[in-house]
């Protein structure tokens, strides 16, 4: 049987899902799933508001210095953004979300950049 909702076919009990057409759910092998999210420290050192993005979302941000005194810009989309509202210059926090570092050369020297998405 075919329901017209979805993409899906049901067949003795069983829903089957056509991978190419719906990915909203996605099978994980047997064993220990690891989240790929990582926790972050980190005092908040400056907050930027609410704005839309290249890409059309709405994005808020704030900068914050980790304990080994790096500096990383940590991010919020869409409906997340309420998340940092609260925050407050000065203090202390910690992050989950997807970190991403990106090196590039300025004036001459190699930086690193890091950025945590929530």
């Amino acid at each position: 049987m075919i329901d017209d909702n979805t993409t899906s076919v049901f067949e003795e009990g069983k829903l089957i899902t056509n991978p190419s057409t719906d990915d909203a759910i996605q099978f994980v092998a047997a064993g220990v799933w690891e989240d790929p999210r990582t926790t972050v420290t980190g005092r908040v050192t400056d907050k930027f508001g609410a704005k839309t993005n290249a890409k059309g979302r709405m994005q808020s941000s704030i900068r914050a210095t980790l304990d080994d005194g790096n500096p990383i810009l940590i991010s919020a989309f869409d409906g997340k953004i309420n998340m940092l509202d609260g925050l407050k210059l000065g203090y202390t926090y910690t992050f989950k979300g997807k970190l991403k570092t990106k090196t590039e050369v300025i004036q001459n020297k190699e930086e690193t950049s890091r950025f945590l998405n929530l």
